[in-house]
């Protein structure tokens, strides 16, 4: 079943309260990096066609993985400065929605704000409630809309109180760059160009094994790199070091192996310290001391990958194939990036992911990359549950089939002055 989309006319929205799901998890060193302006920038069509709709919208998003509300470091309230370069006024509700005298006090700001307002409310895992779906969270935030719509593809993988809870009990709707990713996924899995390859990063192995296993029967080749590789190294025998892998995955690691398309990288860069300023030195894994670690993939690798993305007709990136957060340690991932940004623009390029998308920002290739996914367990996971992710199968219910659940402190229908 498809999608509930948003309506047409958006003029059926004028004055209603609009609850919108927006992926805004960016970082807050006050710059619009390539991660910034990518989720926010998408986001920011929809929202100024609710504005001249005349709706009033309520933003809800998170940041981080918060330990408590205490941590003011990832409050929403700095993104404003972001927003406001962007050109888009905002009014932060800083109160605790759950708070039953601020969430009223918030409400009414709401109720009483001109047509085309913006709010933005505090992050919603400040709420322990989040990510256990709770029905009091959920109720305290659905009293902000009187529909919702997600429009966060990344987090549509969670059944979170702000993605799934929400979308429950109200009326509820796909957002235009959520409905956007899936397309794009789905267009890139079911007619890809061939010879299709792809290149799976990150850190565990376990997590990532069941959309191996899919991509690995649609791909003519699937290339791994950072520290899941080393779990096939280790294996299968090599030498890594003191290089952190995941423990208790060689089995699943020797049954990748034995599959003709799985590759693994054919040199490494090692480092004598995982720091700036340590020393760096190629090894093919048959020397590495038990106090080095293995940080990055090897130039040798970016000759054999480059040369397979030359050929190829579509390709898939998700996660860096080395320690990005190190520059040093990076210059494969930027490498591996720069490749696929120059491939013809009649190939199908797809890359995803909350670590790789900073890689392209610091490549310089994020505006020539096909499509850029904003999810990276999202887009992972849809590759194996594709429109059964609970993000997803809740609004793929009819409206009318909806029980909304009670809500505390509503609020109240706008009217249309007479």
């Amino acid at each position: 079943m498809a999608l509930r989309s948003i309506p047409t006319n958006l003029q059926e929205w004028h004055e209603k309260a609009v609850l919108v799901r927006v992926d805004w998890n960016v970082s807050l060193d006050g710059a619009m990096d390539g991660e910034g302006a990518l989720k926010i920038k998408r986001s920011l069509s929809f929202i100024r066609r609710l504005q001249r709709a005349g709706a009033r919208v309520v933003l809800v998003t998170h940041l981080g993985r918060p330990v408590s509300s205490k941590d003011q470091t990832l409050s929403t309230k700095h993104l404003l400065p972001l927003l406001k370069r962007e050109g888009l006024p905002v009014t932060w509700i800083g109160g605790s929605i759950t708070n039953d005298e601020e969430r009223i006090h918030a409400l009414e700001d709401v109720k009483k704000s001109q047509p085309g307002s913006v709010f933005l409310l505090e992050n919603i895992r400040f709420y322990p409630g989040e990510e256990k779906n709770a029905s009091a969270l959920v109720e305290a935030l659905a009293a902000f809309g009187e529909v919702f719509v997600n429009d966060a593809f990344a987090v549509s993988h969670r059944a979170h109180a702000s993605v799934v809870g929400v979308a429950e009990a109200l009326p509820s709707y796909a957002g235009p760059t959520l409905e956007e990713e899936i397309e794009q996924i789905q267009a890139l899995i079911e007619a890809a160009k061939q010879p299709f390859i792809a290149f799976i990063g990150g850190g565990k192995i376990s997590t990532k094994i069941e959309t191996i296993d899919v991509l690995r029967k649609k791909t003519e080749a699937l290339y791994l790199g950072g520290a899941m590789a080393l779990v096939c190294e280790a294996a299968r025998g090599k030498k890594v070091g003191s290089s952190k892998i995941e423990s208790g995955q060689k089995a699943t690691a020797l049954r990748l192996l034995r599959h003709k398309s799985i590759h693994l990288p054919v040199d490494y860069v090692v480092a004598d310290r995982v720091d700036e300023g340590a020393r760096l030195r190629i090894s093919d894994l048959s020397d590495v001391e038990a106090t080095e670690y293995v940080v990055d993939i090897g130039p040798r690798t970016l000759v054999v990958w480059a040369e397979a993305i030359r050929s190829a007709g579509s390709a898939l990136w998700n996660g860096p194939v080395g320690i990005t957060e190190i520059p040093a340690f990076g210059a494969g991932s930027r490498g591996l990036a720069r490749f696929l940004g120059y491939m013809p623009h009649s190939a199908q390029v797809l890359v995803g992911g909350g670590d790789t998308i900073p890689v392209l920002s610091e490549a310089g290739v994020i505006d020539r990359i096909g499509f850029v996914s904003t999810g990276g367990g999202a887009m992972l996971d849809f590759l194996v549950q594709g429109m059964s992710l609970p993000g997803l199968s809740v609004l793929q219910q009819e409206v009318t089939t909806q029980t909304p659940r009670k809500k505390q402190a509503a609020l109240p229908r706008s009217r249309k002055a007479s």
